[in-house]
């Protein structure tokens, strides 16, 4: 029964993959093709957690996975230790770019003076302090990943090696410290930075210094950035709570295994079975979920941003979206052909109107003539009488 729904799961996991591999190459792509890039900040970071969620899902998900779950009989350490380093970088520096589009926003809306030093090369800093911040982050998984040796599978009882945490102190370690600094410290960052801008527009809103129109566009494009940040924390927060209850060992996914000769019945190792099965189930559904985080930020950037919904518009060339990283070649339209008959009507036509506006110009003129006329003769009248 469980095969089944794993089979499922996987299913999923690489729909939802798939689709948020092309939702945020349409983004790189409407980006670059109308030169939004260099517009603004907050598309700069965008288009930098777009291409590093395709990163992730393209070249670095496939192999995490493969070590994690295939068994070897001789398995390389160094290979285990990179694959989870590079895994896990790659998570925190997307957590690092949306504190940074936060900091961004806060300083244009609260402190638009000094918004005004700011240049592209600060916000190119931002994102390599962001990789080297993301690194440090994630520099004890070197320490906590290597092939374990289990002595049996719960399908055929195999021995075999596996990529899996150390139990124990460097676990905890490494997942204590990633959730903290890599997710934690960012979201109160974040949540602190926005109920700032916040606050900070609508009390301008109310004083009107700003107008409300304009008011109301920085809190449709704020809006857009919180709802992006809580999508990311909704899809990956569960997993790495998830990850650290395992280091910790207050949930454990590996079946206990009871030998020979020990005195336990048979319904009890029913219901461990049971137990076991249900947090496998888990631990699946909880990790589908984040496959989601590459479906939501493009989504939520599309409904928010009209201009990008416009944008998407042009890209599509007669409807076919596939050509977005194309240029448009539109074919020009050819002259209809006209019957002599009504080329000579439309020539009548033309030349009888412009005899009435003639005619017209013709009366006017006599009509201003004669005004000016009795303009004069009133004048006259009145010195006679004076």
């Amino acid at each position: 029964m469980y095969d089944i729904f794993l089979n499922a799961a996987i299913a999923v996991r690489l729909l939802l993959a798939f689709l948020g591999v092309i939702a945020n190459c349409t983004v790189c792509g409407v980006l670059l093709r109308q030169k939004r890039l260099t517009k603004n900040f907050s598309n700069f970071h965008l288009f930098n957690i777009a291409l590093t969620d395709i990163v992730f899902r393209v070249a670095l998900t496939p192999v995490l996975a493969t070590i994690e779950n295939t068994a070897v009989e001789h398995g390389n350490n160094a290979i285990c230790k990179l694959g989870a380093f590079s895994s896990y970088t790659t998570l925190a520096v997307t957590f690092a770019l949306l504190l940074g589009m936060a900091f961004d926003r806060y300083v244009h809306i609260v402190l638009p003076i000094k918004a005004r030093k700011i240049t592209w090369k600060h916000s190119r800093n931002v994102v390599v302090i962001s990789w080297l911040y993301a690194a440090l982050c994630s520099s004890p998984i070197l320490f906590s990943m290597k092939y374990t040796k289990l002595d049996w599978n719960l399908t055929d009882r195999s021995v075999y090696e596996i990529c899996l945490p150390i139990l124990g102190i460097p676990s905890q370690v490494s997942s204590t410290v990633f959730l903290v600094f890599a997710f934690l410290i960012p979201l109160v960052l974040m949540a602190v930075a926005y109920s700032k801008v916040l606050k900070s527009l609508w009390q301008h809103a109310r004083s009107k210094v700003i107008n409300s129109k304009l008011a109301e566009a920085k809190v449709r494009a704020v809006k857009m950035m919180v709802i992006i940040v809580l999508a990311y924390s909704i899809s990956w927060g569960p997993r790495l709570i998830w990850l650290c209850l395992q280091a910790f060992e207050v949930i454990s996914l590996e079946d206990d295994y009871f030998w020979e000769g020990e005195e336990i019945s048979y319904e009890s190792q029913i219901e461990a079975q049971k137990y076991y099965i249900k947090l496998l189930i888990i631990d699946d559904i909880i990790d589908a979920f984040t496959f989601t985080s590459s479906i939501l930020n493009p989504v939520i950037f599309g409904y928010y941003s009209k201009s990008f919904r416009e944008d998407l518009k042009k890209c599509c060339c007669g409807g076919k979206c596939f050509n977005i990283f194309q240029k448009c070649k539109h074919k020009a339209k050819k002259p209809k052909k006209v019957e002599k008959k009504t080329v000579r009507l439309v020539e009548i036509m033309k030349t009888t109107e412009i005899v009435l506006m003639e005619e017209d110009n013709t009366r006017a003129v006599g009509n201003s003539y004669s005004l000016e006329n009795g303009a004069v003769i009133t004048e006259d009248c009145l010195e006679t009488k004076l």
